[in-house]
């Protein structure tokens, strides 16, 4: 018992170094959102974008924004890292309770794994809700004395995340294979299931819900262009790659063992993150328990066998020094990537700053990784574009977009002009990223070389020149420049923006 505390509190730490440090994107906007709902209600369309204002707003986090934006002044990024480091240790322990023997290799490496979809992120209670579902539906005992609990945790569920439809899929698969297997019609557990379906429509937008999380996931353009909507393919990710032909490998070996909707499940949960990246944690959090059972499953069975216990011993230290040399590289990368998502080095703080001291007339134009820092950090200036709007789509008017994800994608990618975007919204000042030119090559780049141009255009003629010749060319003016940032202005506005001091440049 006492070991398991201390691993428990040792994976805590480590969800705690990475989330305390790595700032999401979408953090700003979650706090926005969340303080907008505790003074106002929950708005019923966008309050945040001069882009698309009139679109029907779903907020499918609602009540995870309204308590992180109550628990931030009271605690502070850290506190909060601390809390959803905890929700990460328990998604992955409530797994491993029963277990014994060959449980610290797996867990480090799913550990590991998850670490880089781990933050103040609101999936990450996705990941506990997950888990606690297969806590109860996995064995027959709990089953029987918390059946009732389920509605429950998909009425909390549907309110905090979106990710609650892919528990109802786990839950079905569990329950008709249950009933396959015995091959009887449980009304009991069909109650459960259609219970737990009813629950989630009871929020603030009620059916609405559905369609909002319909639209986000059938659309295909955002696994061509949002990180974590994209295959798996995408990512280069160590102990992944090194868990899951392994993970699979054994849970082959040993099917017999495994009830069929488990054995069921565990491909369809890693089809999901193959195909999308974002779903990974939750195969992880189910192959966790399978893969240490397989293991003991190795061990009984070569136990049985006269002097196969040695050739064991003998492959299980090539196995661990070989596993702690692919977490430690992961590791490496995870540190990396770590210092390059902190405020300092990837946000625009200082420009920011400057902001606030230079305000401008018109609207503020920035990048899609900046809204929700922007919303939150700038709170007087709306944003064209943040993490909630990617697949958004209305009918487009005189003032508003239609999809504004596409409309400033096409504005980067030349497919209308600067001109056009910024008489249209009235905006007067960009803030983006400075372009740095970079020599520094590595596995990750040279992967996505190749694999990208097989699934993106990139011989697609431009209609109009980059944003940065436009930029050069129009009227527009470089008003600040920092190592993360540049700020244009109209030039018709440079009387707003007076020189820039020594401190500033």
């Amino acid at each position: 018992m006492f070991f398991k505390i201390l691993l428990f509190t040792l994976t805590v730490a480590v969800f705690w170094w990475y989330g305390s440090v790595v700032l999401d994107p979408d953090f700003g906007w979650h706090l926005s959102i969340g303080e907008f709902i505790q003074t106002r209600g929950i708005p019923k369309t966008d309050p945040l974008s001069y882009t698309m204002p009139g679109y029907q707003f779903v907020d499918y986090e609602w009540l995870a924004n309204s308590a992180l934006s109550l628990l931030y002044p009271l605690i502070g990024f850290a506190g909060l890292s601390i809390i959803f480091a905890v929700f990460a240790a328990v998604a992955l322990f409530l797994q491993i309770h029963s277990e014994k023997r060959f449980i610290i290799i797996p867990l480090v490496i799913c550990a590991t794994t998850l670490l880089s979809f781990a933050g103040v992120r609101p999936q990450v209670i996705s990941w506990l809700f997950f888990s606690l579902l297969l806590y109860v539906t996995l064995d027959n005992k709990r089953l029987k004395t918390w059946a009732f609990v389920i509605p429950f945790i998909f009425l909390l569920w549907a309110n905090i995340h979106g990710g609650f439809p892919l528990g109802l899929v786990s839950l079905a698969i569990i329950f008709i294979g249950r009933m396959l297997t015995r091959l009887k019609f449980q009304k009991d557990l069909t109650l459960i299931l259609f219970l737990s379906i009813l629950a989630t429509l009871i929020n603030p937008y009620g059916i609405k819900l559905w369609h909002e999380i319909w639209a986000i996931t059938s659309d295909g353009a955002l696994s061509g262009n949002i990180a974590e909507w994209m295959p798996m393919l995408f990512m280069p990710h160590l102990t992944f790659w090194y868990f899951f032909p392994f993970s699979v490998l054994f849970v082959i070996r040993y099917r017999n063992k495994f009830k069929s909707y488990e054995f069921f499940l565990f491909f369809v949960l890693l089809a999901a993150g193959l195909i999308s990246r974002r779903h990974v944690p939750f195969f992880i959090i189910l192959s966790l328990p399978l893969t240490i059972r397989s293991l003991n499953y190795l061990f009984e069975e070569t136990t049985a066998i006269a002097g196969a216990s040695g050739r064991l011993a003998k492959a299980n230290i090539i196995f661990s020094i070989l596993s702690f040399m692919v977490v430690a590289g992961q590791l490496f990368l995870q540190h990396r990537t770590m210092l390059s998502y902190t405020e300092n080095a990837f946000y625009p703080k200082k420009a920011v700053a400057y902001l606030k001291n230079h305000k401008s007339q018109g609207n503020l134009c920035s990048v899609y990784n900046w809204g929700g820092y922007l919303i939150w950090k700038l709170p007087e200036k709306k944003v064209c574009i943040d993490g909630r709007m990617p697949a958004w789509k209305q009918k487009e008017t005189a003032v508003e977009s239609g999809n504004a994800f596409e409309e400033f994608q096409k504005l980067g990618a030349g497919d209308i002009s600067l001109e056009h975007v910024a008489t249209k919204y009235d905006i007067d000042t960009l803030l983006l990223p400075k372009l740095v030119k970079s020599d520094e090559k590595n596995l990750v780049t040279a992967i996505s070389n190749i694999i990208q141009p097989l699934f993106h255009n990139t011989e697609k003629k431009r209609k109009y020149p980059s944003l940065e010749t436009q930029l050069v060319k129009s009227n527009w003016i470089k008003a600040y420049e920092d190592v993360v940032a540049v700020i244009y202005i109209k030039q018709k506005d440079q009387h707003i923006f007076p020189p820039l001091t020594k401190k500033e440049k």
